[in-house]
This record gives C-alpha cells, sequence and structure tokens, in this order.
C-alpha cells in the first residue's frame, strides 16, 4: 500500500510541475510598477488596445500574464505599422519607443511562454524611429472654426452711433454682453494652421497662419462670429481683411537656454494690475483664463528663464501695436515682466510704457466727436481739466462732448510699473497671502508738463479648511490711477461696453466686460480694480467631499477713494487723469462718498442622474446722500441666475439657462424713484463632442426689456439669439 501511495505522489508531481512551472512567471506585478504608468501612457497615445476583453482596466492591480498580453499585442501593432509602411501617431516620440524596448525587455519569460516571437522588433522599432525622427522635424496643427447667428428684435435696425448729447433713443443691445442686438444673420468662419520644426539641433521655430471668412450683416459678423485673427479683426482696425490668409505669428525658440522669440499676435502676459487689454467683444461667457477674454497684441515678445541670486525665474520684454480708433497704428506699448519663484511662493515685476506718437506715424488729438463720456454727465474721464477754462476754474472739467467746448488732447503718454507676491503658507489649512502694489504717471497731453499720477494697491488672504474655502482681501484704488483709455477701432464701437452709461444710469451686473465709455477701453482690469473706489471684499464655500454640491457667498463694500465735486460750485478741484465711471459730478458741496455693496450667494448641486443645477444670486446697490437733488443716488439692482445641465451621454450635453436683471431707485434725486429697468433672457445649448478636441453646438436665447422711467433714451422690446457652431482640432 505504500508503494502504490508513493507511485500516485510521483505520477501527480510529474503530470503538475509543468503547469507549476508554467504558472510561476504570471504572479500580479506590484500596483508601484514602472510599466503601470509606461502602457498608461502609451494608451494615451493610441497604441494599447487593452486587455482580451477590449478594455484597459489600469486602475487595479494586473497579473504579468495580463500585462504581456497587453506587449504582445503592442509588438503587433508596431510590426504592422513597419510592413504597412505607416508612420506611428504624430503624439508617439522616440522615448515611447524606448518605453516600449523596456517593456519587452521587462515581460521577455511571459512573452516567450505565450508564444510570441520579438525577433523582429528591434529592426521594426529602428525603422519607426526614423520615421518618428522626420516626424518630430516637422509637426502640423490646426483648428476650424464657425459661426452661424440669427439675432433680431422687434424695433428694427438700429446702430448704437449716439454720440455726444444725441438723446436719440439707443439700439437694442445684450446686457450681459454689451452687444449690439439688431436684426440680421451672419456666418463666420476661421481657419489657423500651425507649424512647428526643428530648424537645428539648437533651435526649434514654428508660425500659424489665419484665415477668416464672414457673410452676413456686418454687425452681427463682428459682435456675434467668432473671434477674428488680429489682422482680421474689426476691433484691432482691421475690418475689412476678409478672405485673406495672414501670418498670425511666427517664433523661434533656443532648445538649451528656453529663450523664445515671437513676432505676431500674442498676450504680454502682465499682471492685470498693470494690463489686462480690449476685453473679446465675441465672447459670452466669462473664464478665469485672460486669454479667452481679450484681445491680443500684435508686436514682439521675448521670454525666457533665467536664475536670481539661485532662484528660478524668468522674463519676458515686448514692443507692441495697440488696438486705436483714436489713433491708428500710432498707439504703442513697450514693457517687461520679471517674476521669480521661491520656496512656496513668487514675486513679479511689471512694467508698461504706451503712447499715442504724432501724427506723422499715423495719430493724432483726439478731438470733438468722441463719446467719452455719454454726456450725460455721470462719468468723469481722464480728459477731465483739459477744457476752455483754467484749471480749477469754471468749465475746467469739460471734456471732449461733440457740443461742448473742446481742448485738443493728446498724443497720450503714460508709464505704469506694478509689484505683486504670493505666498503659501505651508500649513494643512493651506493659507495663502498675495498683494499687489502699482503706480502710473499719466500725461493726457505729452508735450506739456501735466502729469496726474495715482497708485493701486490689495493685499488678499486666503484659505483652505478641510472642505471651507474663504478669501479676504481689500483694496484701493485712486482715480488718477492708470487713467490711459484708447478708443475701440470699429464702426460698431460705440455700442459695446455701455453698462447703460448713454441713459444715464451705470448698471452693475455679470459679466461685466473692463469696459468703461461708449467704445473706450482701459489698459487694467476695471473689473477687479475699478477706480476711485477702496474697500474690502470676502469670498467663502463649502464643497463636499464628492464635489457633489456646493454653497458659497461673496460680500463686497467699496467706498469712493475721493469725493466728486464740481469745480465751479468751489467745490474739489478735479484734475485731469481723474475717472469716475458711477457717481455723477456733485452739483452741490454737500455730496458725501458714495458706496457701492455687493451680496451673493450660490448654490450648486449634482443629482445622482449627473443632471447639474447651480443657481446664483446678486445685489448690488449704490448710494451717495446729498442736501442737493442732482447729487444723490440710490440704485438696487438685482440678478439672478438658474442653470441647468445634463449630459444625456458621454457625448451629448443638454443646457437650459435663465437670468433675470432688475435695476431700479433714484439716480440724480433724492426724493422720486426715476430708474426702473428689468432685463431676462432664457436659453437653451446643446453640445455634442466629436472627438476630445472637437464639437457641435447650437444656442437659442430671448431676451426681454422692460423700462419705465428711462424709456425714451432705452426702448423695451423683445428678441432672439439663434447661434450654431462647429470646432475642430488637429
Amino acid at each position: 500500500m505504500k508503494a502504490i501511495a508513493q507511485w500516485i505522489c510521483l505520477i501527480a508531481v510529474i503530470f503538475l510541475l509543468p503547469f507549476s512551472v508554467q504558472a510561476a512567471p504570471f504572479q500580479d506585478a506590484p500596483q508601484d510598477h514602472w510599466a503601470y504608468q509606461a502602457v498608461t501612457q502609451l494608451a494615451a497615445k493610441g497604441l494599447v488596445e487593452g486587455y482580451p476583453d477590449a478594455t484597459y482596466k489600469g486602475e487595479r492591480a494586473a497579473s504579468r500574464y495580463e500585462m504581456a498580453m497587453v506587449v504582445a499585442r503592442l509588438v503587433a501593432k508596431m510590426e504592422q505599422m513597419a510592413d504597412q509602411l505607416k508612420p506611428p501617431p504624430p503624439q508617439v516620440t522616440k522615448e515611447d519607443l524606448d518605453t516600449i524596448r523596456g517593456l519587452v525587455n521587462e515581460f521577455k519569460n511571459e512573452l516567450d511562454a505565450l508564444g510570441v516571437r520579438v525577433t523582429r522588433l528591434e529592426d521594426t522599432l529602428s525603422s519607426l524611429q526614423g520615421r518618428v525622427t522626420e516626424l518630430e522635424r516637422v509637426r502640423v496643427h490646426g483648428k476650424l472654426e464657425a459661426i452661424f447667428a440669427n439675432v433680431n428684435n422687434n424695433l428694427g435696425n438700429q446702430d448704437m452711433t449716439r454720440q455726444g448729447f444725441g438723446f436719440a433713443p439707443i439700439a437694442p443691445m445684450e446686457f450681459f454682453s454689451s452687444r449690439n442686438l439688431v436684426r440680421g444673420s451672419a456666418l463666420t468662419s476661421k481657419g489657423v494652421l500651425g507649424v512647428k520644426a526643428k530648424l537645428s539641433p539648437e533651435w526649434t521655430g514654428g508660425g500659424e497662419f489665419a484665415a477668416y471668412n464672414a457673410v452676413g450683416l456686418p454687425n452681427t459678423s463682428n459682435y456675434w462670429g467668432v473671434t477674428q485673427p488680429y489682422l482680421s479683426s474689426p476691433f484691432a482696425g482691421y475690418g475689412g481683411n476678409n478672405l485673406v490668409t495672414t501670418l498670425d505669428n511666427f517664433w523661434v525658440e533656443h532648445t538649451s537656454t528656453k529663450t523664445r522669440a515671437i513676432v505676431g499676435s500674442f498676450w504680454p502676459g502682465l499682471e492685470t494690475t498693470v494690463y489686462s487689454g480690449l476685453a473679446d467683444p465675441t465672447r459670452y461667457t466669462r473664464t478665469t483664463n485672460p486669454q479667452d477674454v481679450t484681445l491680443p497684441v500684435y508686436g514682439l515678445n521675448v521670454t525666457g528663464p533665467v536664475g536670481v541670486w539661485s532662484l528660478p525665474s524668468e522674463y519676458a520684454v515686448f514692443f507692441a501695436r495697440m488696438a486705436d480708433g483714436a489713433y491708428g497704428a500710432g498707439t504703442i506699448s513697450g514693457g517687461f515682466r520679471f517674476t521669480s519663484k521661491f520656496k512656496n511662493g513668487k514675486a513679479s515685476l511689471n512694467f508698461m510704457r504706451i503712447i499715442n506718437e504724432p501724427t506723422p506715424l499715423g495719430g493724432g488729438p483726439v478731438n470733438a466727436g468722441i463719446a467719452i463720456p455719454d454726456g450725460l454727465g455721470h462719468a468723469l474721464s481722464p480728459f477731465t481739466g483739459l477744457g476752455n477754462g483754467s484749471f480749477g476754474g469754471p468749465g475746467s472739467w469739460v471734456v471732449p462732448w461733440q457740443v461742448a467746448p473742446v481742448a485738443t488732447v493728446g498724443p497720450q503718454m503714460q508709464n505704469t510699473w506694478g509689484v505683486s507676491f504670493l505666498w503659501d503658507i505651508p500649513t494643512a489649512n493651506k493659507w495663502k497671502i498675495e498683494g499687489d502694489y502699482a503706480g502710473s504717471s499719466y500725461q493726457p497731453v505729452s508735450f506739456r508738463t501735466n502729469t496726474a499720477t495715482g497708485n493701486l494697491g490689495r493685499l488678499a488672504v486666503s484659505a483652505q479648511l478641510r472642505q471651507f474655502d474663504l478669501k479676504g482681501e481689500y483694496i484701493t484704488v485712486d482715480p488718477t490711477y492708470n487713467p490711459f483709455v484708447l478708443g475701440i477701432p470699429s464702426n460698431f464701437g460705440s455700442g459695446f461696453g455701455l453698462n447703460l452709461a448713454q441713459v444715464g444710469v451705470p448698471l452693475m451686473g455679470p459679466p461685466g466686460y473692463p469696459t468703461y465709455f461708449p467704445g473706450w477701453y482701459p489698459l487694467h482690469n476695471t473689473n477687479r480694480y475699478p477706480h476711485n473706489r477702496q474697500g474690502f471684499r470676502f469670498d467663502g464655500g463649502y464643497t463636499s467631499q464628492d464635489d457633489r454640491w456646493r454653497l458659497a457667498v461673496n460680500f463686497e463694500s467699496l467706498t469712493q477713494t475721493n469725493q466728486t465735486q464740481d469745480v465751479a460750485n468751489g467745490g474739489t478741484r478735479l484734475p485731469y487723469g481723474w475717472i469716475e465711471t458711477y457717481f455723477p459730478i456733485a452739483a452741490g458741496t454737500g455730496a458725501n462718498r458714495g458706496v457701492l455693496t455687493n451680496f451673493g450667494a450660490l448654490a450648486r448641486y449634482k443629482f445622482p442622474s449627473q443632471l447639474e443645477v447651480k443657481f446664483k444670486y446678486d445685489n448690488w446697490r449704490g448710494d451717495r446722500s446729498s442736501n442737493v437733488a442732482a447729487d444723490a443716488v440710490g440704485l438696487n439692482t438685482n440678478y439672478y441666475r438658474l442653470d441647468l445641465s445634463y449630459p444625456i451621454n458621454p457625448k451629448l450635453t443638454v443646457s437650459g439657462a435663465y437670468s433675470s436683471l432688475d435695476v431700479r431707485g433714484r439716480y440724480r434725486s433724492n426724493t422720486v424713484d426715476n430708474t426702473e429697468i428689468t432685463y431676462s433672457i432664457p436659453s437653451l445649448s446643446v453640445d455634442y463632442k466629436l472627438t476630445k478636441d472637437s464639437s457641435v453646438w447650437a444656442t437659442y436665447g430671448a431676451p426681454n426689456l422692460n423700462t419705465g422711467a428711462a424709456e425714451g433714451l432705452l426702448r423695451p422690446y423683445t428678441g432672439n439669439e439663434v447661434m450654431a457652431g462647429v470646432k475642430v482640432s488637429f
């Protein structure tokens, strides 16, 4: 019996040994094995097709057998490319081919056990590497965007060309973006083709060519179409360039030093306390990326890294032509940015000089006909004090209105500098301190000795306390800080950035483009840093751990840094360089400093069905008490917005929104409410993703305006906005 048992054990060992030997190499690969990241990167570039069930489960541990199966499929794909003389996808690099070699060596035993022969692989990879080298020498990218827009209203076609003291009714506008809402359709399209080439072992270069086409009503295409390339943009002074291909930018980079020079369109990248730029009128949503809301400049920009006191730093130097309808190509600017990073923070120094050159270079004096301000006296301009009267005397606040006595203004000149810092305090609560300080020196007439100086300051503290985020800041901005303004070079420019200026009622409400006067724009971000304001802001919120819901509040209280007193009545002198956009010039001596307050709340919730609901409320209040009726202000603005978004599937999303704005109260009155304006717009949109970088979309909106006391200048209307677009990137 014992002998029989021994024979049975021997036979079992003989038969089971091959299976145990075969299974040995197929133990699980450790979760931190380098192969996981390697396969994930190759999968992202379209080289890995996944596990046998056609999925790649990169989120769990895999056996070496499963990893070997993935590598086997990868080897087969490489050999197929070589046999068919097909190049790898353009995103594949020589480093990726080296990664494939490493994976094959790592799982060689498993591949042998699976019967996968890799004898041809080295020749295959060498062949593909040569093709990749050629592909890396020259790469092509591009995008195509097209938008069809149809907008209309029940009042007919009217362009917003009212200037000076013209009291004709204003054409309808879309309040939240300040765009004209006239009857008309347009189809606009833009194509961008970019090339990147390895010029030598030390130099890389490239460029982008852009083409633009518009068919339909110019006013509709200008405001409701695609964002035009710089050399085809009416807002840069090139509105006639249709169906023309232009060189949008060209750049070269020194590989080892990372020094890069670009000629063409670019964003200077200065702190927005110094320069933000002309808001893009075609954008109807606001994002945190400045390049999505402002237009570029055109010129030369040089950037690169540099070491200072062993701190990693970078610099940028630029020289650019500025979009200016008053001076055309004669307005130029130059400046630099220097940023140094240190442990847990960074600091930045910014400088900008801008000047309107004399007539021989295309410029000239600003004179009659410029709609700044609107002629109703609520907004003071930087040209205040340049009238026919002596400074500080009667008439000295005369500004270039169409029917008023006008002084020669310009060529203007200004130097602006600013420093900023950010420090992330290394604590568990992620405390952060940041601040800005900037100054400017402005000459409204450069050949005179008149100079206006002003400063800006900001200090902010924020923290992340578990699920709570908190931020508080203090700002102070002089009325004479950075007062240089430029005209928007478009036939329809006077219709952009109204903020109800032309009806004598300054509107406070989102999104609030940084434009103060009809047809003009300032240099810095006047949304965040408005002229003649000082006070506090607070933002706070709570987000659930799974990010399913969020609650947030915001509060702001800003007071006039200096009160606006009419010099003709013996009050405080209003010098040139002064900007005040909300409170009117005080006719008496009893007006106090005005106060602007804002309170807002936000609630967001995502249901298990992926339906997301978001509600936003804001209240703005503008108050100034005075014993003179013409100086008093008591305006109240309420804003509501409800958003619904539902992804029907990973590619198709349907969204809806309803926005409402209500402005009521007293403006230049201390007894009777004389302002009543309500505006609402329901909207519906559909977005379908064709690929990761391509999509089609459509949206519909129905704006509706009702006016009370302001009727006559701003007539009530109903309208429609229909838009559809496609965007393809490669």
